[in-house]
Parts: structure tokens; sequence; C-alpha cells
């Protein structure tokens, strides 16, 4: 393993380890300083910025592997891509603050905020943050993709861990100084601002070549690889929507106020999520690396590797987190949320299934399979809305339902179609491809025994758990066992400083 990658590995724990401590601290942070509604608020507004935001980010995660795939063998091509890339950035960064506009028109908001919240202040909010999209932070999330092929992904990942640091900042100072969260948003604008340019600085030094950025290329080809880029892109908003949408549901069906609590509980899942991140965001351009020489037998190690380790950290972390759950989150939200054992052992089921199709979405985005990647966001859509909205008499458990079946269609019946003709897999080879979510299901039947007080039965699916779990073990070849474990060494050396 090169030493580049080895850094960007490091890095990724470092910026694992920032995220969890953001998590941690903010969530108690806002609840002291502010009451549920207004918490409740800023968590609907901000899901509605990320999901437009999606648009953007789809466009250049598309520009970025297109410059990965050909820059080492036509440099200047690469250069083109990039240059177009910026020209035609603009039309995207303008048209987010045109869709808020659209949306409040529309009388959308009211779906999903409580009827007594002020809509004008919320559109008033979100347009200052798309301001400073289009001013600097569109662009500099376009120029950072150049890093990732020259094995420069790392420095991603330290500004990601600078901005981090900087929005906790911004949102604590707010929320103690009792800010209107119109203020919020000036004063994000203002920081921010500063922030890009300094980060821009950063990469005209580490790649002085490629500066200025838009000298190449043409505002037509830019258009051409925006348009290309429009599937992929619609693919990421609905993934999106299919996530931190799942915010607007509850906030539609439940209430605002029911924010903090879903949002905290899921924040304890997602720290699983920042686990398969540290695996996987490296690994991608590998895997990119490898399909391109027709290596697929290590791709498929590569899943064998993930599947097993993620879900041998995930599994030990969530049940034996069981047993001291509600008193910590009692202690972490400062006892103003009530823990919801049923809303954790469902939101944690739901995440080791969609754990097993995680590394294959991934490698499809990877390679810009598209199509696939878009009819898998429009099925889970479609079953999560189309469920919630059939059970909606049901409230929260609707949507956890909605949600579990919806990850269960992808990735056991839609993903594997394309995995298995891809790489050829027959035979016994099929059986093994499914054993890590036999796994997941089988952690799912635990938790309905835990909660329902069937001690015996809960303790013989956990032997039956270890059992697969070291089937998957035995799957992986030893040099790539030896690799992922040197990881989590340096994982965990992290954690304990």
């Amino acid at each position: 393993m090169s030493k580049k990658l080895e850094k960007s590995f490091l890095y990724k724990a470092i910026h694992i380890g920032v995220l969890m401590t953001y998590n941690l601290l903010l969530i108690p942070a806002l609840l002291k300083f502010w009451d549920l509604e207004v918490y409740g608020i800023w968590i609907a507004l901000y899901v509605v910025f990320n999901l437009i935001k999606v648009f953007e980010l789809g466009h250049s995660t598309f520009v970025g592997n297109e410059i990965n795939r050909i820059v080492h063998t036509d440099a200047l091509k690469a250069k083109h891509v990039l240059g177009s890339a910026v020209k035609a950035n603009f039309i995207v960064a303008a048209l987010q603050p045109l869709t808020v506009l659209l949306i409040y028109k529309l009388n959308l908001m009211s779906f999903f905020l409580d009827d007594n919240i002020d809509q004008q202040e919320v559109v008033h909010v979100l347009l200052i943050l798309f301001a400073y999209r289009f001013v600097l932070g569109s662009f500099r999330n376009l120029i950072q993709k150049v890093l990732n092929p020259f094995g420069l992904i790392y420095k991603m990942f330290q500004h990601a861990i600078i901005e981090t640091i900087i929005e906790f900042c911004i949102l604590v100072i707010a929320a103690y100084s009792k800010m209107t969260l119109i203020e919020l948003a000036l004063l994000w604008f203002a920081v921010k601002t500063v922030m890009s340019l300094f980060m821009l600085y950063d990469l005209k030094r580490m790649l002085p070549e490629f500066f200025p950025w838009w000298k190449h290329g043409d505002f037509k080809t830019g258009l051409r690889d925006m348009k290309a880029s429009f599937s992929f892109a619609l693919s990421n908003f609905l993934d999106r929507l299919g996530n931190d949408g799942i915010v607007l549901l509850v906030s539609a069906f439940v209430g605002t106020t029911f924010l903090p609590l879903f949002t905290a509980t899921r924040t304890i899942v997602n720290f699983g999520l920042k686990l398969s991140d540290f695996f996987l965001t490296p690994l991608a351009p590998e895997m990119i690396n490898l399909f391109s020489q027709a290596k697929t037998e290590l791709i498929k190690n590569i899943f064998r590797a993930y599947w097993f380790f993620s879900s041998f950290l995930l599994i030990i972390g969530f049940v034996s987190s069981l047993f001291f759950m509600d008193w910590l989150f009692a202690v972490w939200t400062s006892g103003k949320l009530e823990f919801n054992i049923e809303l954790y052992c469902f939101l944690a089921f739901i995440f080791l299934v969609k754990n097993y199709g995680k590394v294959l979405v991934v490698f499809f985005t990877s390679i810009n399979k598209t199509s696939v990647i878009l009819w898998t966001t429009i099925i889970r859509i479609v079953v999560i809305y189309g469920l919630t909205f059939l059970l909606s008499e049901y409230d929260i458990m609707a949507i956890l339902f909605s949600m579990f079946i919806a990850e269960f269609a992808v990735v056991s019946l839609w993903l594997p179609v394309f995995s298995l003709r891809l790489f050829n897999i027959r035979g016994v080879d099929r059986f093994n491809f499914f054993t890590n979510l036999v796994t997941a299901l089988l952690v799912g039947l635990y938790f309905l025994f835990y909660i329902e007080g069937y001690f015996v039965l809960s303790g013989i699916t956990i032997v039956l758990v270890a059992g697969f779990l070291f089937r998957q073990y035995q799957l992986i070849s030893p040099d790539l066992r030896e690799n992922i474990w040197f990881r989590l060494r340096q994982l965990t050396k992290f954690i304990r400083i």
C-alpha cells in the first residue's frame, strides 16, 4: 500500500474522530441553548439545504471521476474537463437559490414545517446559505476533485476537518449568543467565505500546474459534461432524499419538535457510517484502477473484507450498547430527550442492512454506472415514500418499516443482479455473496428478542451471528486481512489519543 494511501487512511481516521466529537458535543450544546422548536427548525431547513446542494455535488463528483480516469494518460484533456466544468458550474450555483424560491412559491414548506413556524424566515436563511455556495463554496468543492488521482485525497480530509471545526464554532457561538437563524446564516456566510479563500490558495499551492483552473476548456464542453452528469446528480439527490429526506417525513408525520430525538438517536447509529467511510472513501480510487485493469477478483476481495470488518465492529458496538445506552443518552442530552430503545434498535438494524449494499453502491458510483445508481435510488425512494404514505396512521413506525423494506429490496434483489453478472459469480460463491446480508437479518432478530425479553432466543441468535461472521472472515485473502487489521490498529491508536 502506497504512502499516500496510508496517509489518506490516517487523515480519514482523524476526520472520523472530529466528526464523532462534533456530533457528541454539538447536540447537547444546541439542546442547552435552543428550545426544541428552534432546534427542529434548524434541522429541517439544513436538510433542505443539503438536498438542494446535492445537484452541485453530483456534478463535481462526475467531473472528478472523469479527471481521475484520464489525467495520467492525457493531462491536457483533464485540464480541459476541469476548466469547462468551472465555467459551467455557475449555472448550477445559480439554480440553487432559484430552487429555494420555487419551493416557497409552491408552498411546499408547509408540508414539513409546523403551522406556527415563519416560512419567510426559513427562506431567507436558505438564500443566505446558498449565497455562500454561489460565491465560493461550490467552486471550491469542484477544484478539490483534482486532488484524488494524485494520491492527495488526504488534503481533502484535512480541509474537511477544518471545515467541520469551523461549522461547530459558528453554530455554538450563534446559539450561545441567542442569534436569530438569519443572523446565524450571515455569520456562516462571512466565516466560510474567508475559509474557502484560504483553502483555494492551498489547492493552488498543491497542484500549481492546474492553475488558473479556468484557463482551459470552454462553456460548451462544460454544459455537455453537466448534461452527462445529470442522471448521476439526480441519483445523488434521490439518495439524499432517501436518507436526509427521512427527517422531513418525520417532521411532516410526527412533528418538528420530534426531530431532535430522531436526529440524536440516528446520530448515534450513524457513527457506524463514519466507520464505513473510513474503509470505503480511500479505496474508491483504488477500485477504479483495479476495474480499469480488469482485476475483478481483487475487487471482490475488497468487498469481502469490507463486509466482515465493518459488520464485525458495528455489531459489537450496537449489541453491547444496549446495556448502557439508556443511561448514556440521558447524560448526553442532559435529560432533555428520553431514550427510545425501539427507535434505536430499528435504526441500527436498518443501518446494518444498508451497510451490506454500501460497498456495491460506492463501486458502481466510482466506475460511473449511473443508470444502476439512479435506479437504485429510485427504488429506494418509491418504496420509502410510498409505504410511508400508505401506513401514515402508524406515524414513526410507518417510516421505520418503510426504510427497512426499501433497503432490503435494494440489497437483496436489485444490486445483486448487476453484481453477480458483472463479476460472473456462480455456484456456492453466490451464497457467500449474501452471507453478510444474512448476518444483518440475524442481528435484527436479536434486537427483536432482546426488546421483547426473550433472552434465551437472543443468546442463540447471537451465536448464529458469530458463526456467520467467522465464515465471512474465512473468505478474505490472508494478505488483505493483515492490511485491514493494520488500518484498524491505526484507528484505535487515534481513538486512545
